[in-house]
């Protein structure tokens, strides 16, 4: 496998991952009323910008 598609299945993976971190993040907002920040929500949107950040570096140090 060329490095090149290597690099592309990363960034698939990637985006899986962000997709999924998304929807958790989603689920843990609607599961309480909007001005109440539970630690699910915490923690859900720390792991959302984490993938989110991997996900940057990815994509600047390979330009897929």
């Amino acid at each position: 496998m060329s490095t090149l598609a290597a690099v592309c299945i990363e960034e698939r993976e990637l985006q899986e991952e962000y997709k999924a971190a998304l929807q958790a993040w989603t689920e843990a907002r609607n599961a309480y009323p909007i001005k109440i920040v539970s630690p699910d929500i915490l923690k859900a949107t720390k792991h959302l910008d984490a993938v989110e950040l991997k996900l940057k570096n990815h994509r600047a140090d390979h330009g897929c």
